[in-house]
């Protein structure tokens, strides 16, 4: 089903504002870029754009979608990097004082986090993850 004119404007603004988060997160790796990403590239086909080309070639993104669209998979160092960062922040809340209740909410936020990256299949290579390939 095609998206009336009235939607497809939103979906492109909702995919320009995923692709804004993925930009932030390339820079702050406190959450992953590529979930952002996918929901850029959803949108963006739902609201027939061109961004969604532009995302599939881009040199940083493109590789990083396209390992998803083939795979399904998190690199072991991607998987190990959230890991590490969640218990800094974790480690970081407690120094800081927070609350109980908040550190409570936290701590199951980010074991929920933790349980659903470490349940999707894992690939071997970190980094970009980009294939030979991909590479060229």
């Amino acid at each position: 089903m095609l998206a009336t004119p009235g939607y497809r404007h939103l979906y492109v603004v909702l995919a320009w504002c995923c692709l804004a988060l993925a930009c932030v997160e390339v820079v702050l790796p406190l959450v992953p870029t590529t979930p952002f990403l996918l929901c850029s590239l959803w949108f963006s086909f739902k609201g027939r754009s061109a961004l969604a080309i532009w995302l599939l070639r881009h040199r940083r993104f493109g590789p990083l979608i396209r390992r998803w669209r083939r795979e399904r998979s998190i690199p072991l160092g991607t998987k190990r990097l959230i890991g590490a960062l969640l218990l800094l922040n974790w480690l970081a809340l407690l120094a800081l004082g927070v609350r109980p209740l908040l550190l409570l909410g936290v701590t199951l936020l980010f074991c929920a986090v933790l349980g659903f990256i470490w349940r999707l299949p894992t690939t071997i290579e970190s980094g970009l993850g980009t294939s030979p390939q991909e590479r060229k």
